[in-house]
């Protein structure tokens, strides 16, 4: 079957960005990407195009295999890259004269004036991207609005013709012709800049977007795009990237009514994201979060929303965090390291500590959790100094600790090899978390596999110092971020007990510990180190056999930190509570103490292991029940201490009579609970609890508390959104 125009004589066009839902359901995002290619395409070609979006594969092969386009184009991100060379394989073999395109971030886009040496040396680089993909007719440029409409143009007006197409340069594409130039890239000009995004029709508002609030995915809407940060480690960071474009104000407040009109008919999620590089930048970002505030207070939605904050924390943040509260949303301070020689390294201009410290007291007073973003394994930094970094952070009582391993990112400066080089980075390989897939095309089976590219070590950082981290952060994310032990651990720090010596002495004295946490330490490091590989090829290798791919699809690979979280819940968290009460008497006792801390060590587990909900019952299967009330006596008014963010002395809310709380959960956050299991359903618990977790509100796994001892007084506990990777698909 040949490709080629419908009954109506349109071109078919078939706009892909593609994840893999083989074994989860995300958390995915709406393909806005090609939603705003196609609205730009409706511009110019209103009555010629049949433009249709896809976001998972099956349904894109069932469309190719019984009505073959006249071209289909990807998006080009590390979780969709085997995939989609796999499929431009199929769909070029079987219809040649189908016209494939990619674009996208996920390549090494040199600036022109670059000495053409280092294009052939660069593995990363469009030239070598184009040169290993002989089934790709072209690559299109940045900003894919622009250089997608060319190709279009180009197409109609060379008569469908791809030898034609290639005769000669198109803007905002590259593509390879050995007729022209052997081996070599022919590249038109870049797109030039929008100042006014506008010229872009938005894909809400014309309707271009409206198939996807019937499935369970995630909205997402652009105010801006491009970041003014220059970092090495971010595909953001290069120079054709770094100039800001603005969309109008009144079309993303039209933007945004619509979204929560559309989202509360279907009722699919909770969930806003804005993917902008630097929420917070732009004056009228203040507005949308008046604008935010509003429908989420009219309408329940949304109930949270999940974005990149501004890197300075100007006092545009603070108000903007204090309009959206701690309900909707955190705020985070992307310090990535705290070392001065690193920052340099990697071109990093940060808030000074003495700036964050005030942020962080505002926001810890106003109820507002924060994240304090690192990163271990960037060059320059050491064991010691990255140690010294989440001391220091500790210590400020940040509210969140996001730690994350380093990832060589194609398209950044860190992944050239002259970089590599200078700080002597070495990789290994790593699956990404349910980011793969089996599938047919033509009836014959086959398998993709996404990888991504983690630093194991460089000059100044070791293997052995990077599976040190990969454990300590695994304790940090559940007993810190989690806040499952974080009055436990704000109790050791009011004893001058910092949550790193907290965490080294755990993982040192497993002699002491109960079986079961022996045995789940040490799973944890089996598991932290089997998922490495030394190359892509032998990754592939090792899941493509029956028995390793089973493993996957019945969601055995998982992101370790927050896997290890709920498998804590899940098989022994009675047994943790102990440990975790032992190790804390252990070490306040070596301090000089003239409380009862074991009295107070002892109310802090119960209290802790009251206030979170039980899973251990979960059954997918069935509908989600869950104990909504339960009381219990305490002899430290410990609600008060949480509520006044830990300050001073827990023995200064001593009760001469047990106070009683109430733990209940109101009908709306069972309701809400109910939603994120449904959206992120998997045959494995355990799956589904972690795959949930990573966009819900820390809030929503506990119970709200109340005194009626005490007049006036409830409490909950600090919001937030556990964000497992700033690459939401």
């Amino acid at each position: 079957m040949e490709s080629k125009t419908d009954s109506n004589g349109k071109v078919k066009i078939y706009l892909a960005d593609l994840v893999h839902n083989y074994v989860g359901r995300g958390p995915f995002m709406f393909p806005i990407n090609i939603g705003y290619v196609k609205s730009y395409l409706q511009k110019f070609h209103s009555d010629n195009l049949d433009v249709r979006l896809f976001k998972y594969p099956n349904k894109l092969i069932e469309a190719v295999e019984n009505e073959p386009p006249n071209m289909v184009a990807f998006s080009n991100y590390t979780w969709n890259e085997d995939l989609d060379a796999k499929l431009i394989y199929h769909f070029k073999n079987r219809f040649p004269n189908i016209v494939t395109a990619i674009g996208g971030p996920n390549v090494n886009i040199h600036p022109r004036n670059v000495h053409e040496e280092l294009e052939n040396i660069d593995p990363r680089s469009l030239t070598n991207f184009l040169r290993n993909q002989p089934n790709l007719d072209f690559y299109v440029l940045l900003k894919g609005e622009f250089g997608f409409l060319n190709l279009v143009n180009s197409y109609l007006q060379n008569d469908h013709d791809i030898k034609k197409m290639k005769s000669s340069p198109i803007d905002g594409l590259a593509f390879i012709n050995n007729k022209l130039s052997l081996d070599k890239i022919i590249r038109g000009k870049d797109p030039p800049l929008w100042r006014n995004l506008d010229e872009v029709p938005s894909p809400y508002l014309t309707g271009v977007m409206d198939e996807f609030f019937l499935q369970k995915l995630i909205p997402n809407l652009e105010t801006d795009r491009g970041c003014p940060y220059p970092c090495t480690f971010c595909d953001w960071g290069q120079a054709l990237y770094q100039k800001m474009e603005v969309f109008p104000k009144d079309r993303v407040m039209n933007e945004l009514e619509y979204i929560v009109d559309m989202v509360n008919k279907t009722k699919n999620t909770k969930i806003l994201c804005i993917p902008n590089a630097n929420f917070g930048i732009m004056e009228q970002d203040l507005d949308y979060a008046r604008k935010i505030r509003e429908l989420s207070d009219k309408h329940g939605y949304p109930r949270k929303v999940t974005t990149f904050w501004a890197k300075n924390k100007s006092k545009r943040i603070i108000e903007m965090a204090e309009i959206l509260g701690g309900d909707l949303v955190s705020v985070d301070a992307s310090l990535q390291s705290m070392n001065p020689k690193t920052l340099e390294a990697v071109k990093r201009d940060n808030i000074s500590q003495k700036d964050y410290l005030e942020f962080l007291t505002y926001l810890n007073k106003n109820g507002i959790d924060s994240d304090a973003e690192l990163i271990y394994g960037l060059p320059e930094e050491t064991r010691e100094s990255y140690l010294g970094a989440l001391r220091k952070l500790f210590d400020m009582r940040a509210g969140m600790m996001l730690n994350y391993h380093c990832r060589v990112l194609n398209g950044s400066e860190m992944s050239e090899p002259d970089n590599l080089e200078k700080y002597g980075t070495k990789t290994k390989f790593r699956l990404i978390d349910i980011q793969f897939g089996e599938y047919s095309l033509d009836s014959k089976p086959f398998k993709a596999f996404e990888v991504e590219e983690m630093v194991k070590s460089n000059n100044t950082m070791s293997e052995e110092d990077i599976f040190y981290f990969r454990k300590l952060h695994w304790l940090v994310n559940f007993t810190w971020n989690y806040k499952y032990y974080r009055g436990l651990l704000e109790y050791g720090l009011s004893h001058h007990v910092n949550p790193i010596d907290f965490y080294n002495t755990f993982t040192e004295n497993l002699s002491k510990a109960p079986k079961r946490i022996v045995k789940l330490v040490k799973e944890f490091d089996e598991e932290s180190k089997s998922e490495w590989f030394l190359t892509r090829e032998e990754l592939v290798e090792h899941y493509s056999k029956p028995e390793n791919f089973k493993d996957i699809q019945n969601g055995s690979f998982d992101k370790l930190h927050f896997k290890y979280g709920f498998k804590t819940l899940l098989e022994c968290p009675d047994e943790f509570d102990f440990y975790m009460g032992q190790v804390a008497k252990d070490l306040i006792s070596r301090k000089d103490v003239k409380v009862d801390y074991k009295k107070a060590v002892d109310e802090l587990i119960k209290f802790e292991n009251m206030f979170r909900i039980s899973f251990k019952n979960l059954d997918i299967s069935k509908e989600f029940e869950v104990e909504t009330e339960k009381f219990g006596e305490f002899g430290y008014d410990i609600l008060r201490w949480k509520q006044n963010a830990y300050e001073g002395s827990l023995h200064g809310h001593d009760m001469k009579q047990n106070v009683k709380y109430r733990f209940y959960l109101p009908q709306n956050q069972v309701d809400s609970l109910k939603t994120y299991i449904n959206q992120f359903k998997n045959i494995n618990p355990l799956f589904t609890l972690r795959k949930m977790s990573e966009y819900m509100g820390v809030s929503d796994l506990f119970y709200r508390v109340e005194s009626k001892d005490i007049k006036d007084y409830k409490m909950q506990v600090e919001n937030h959104v556990l964000h497992t990777s700033k690459l939401a698909q």
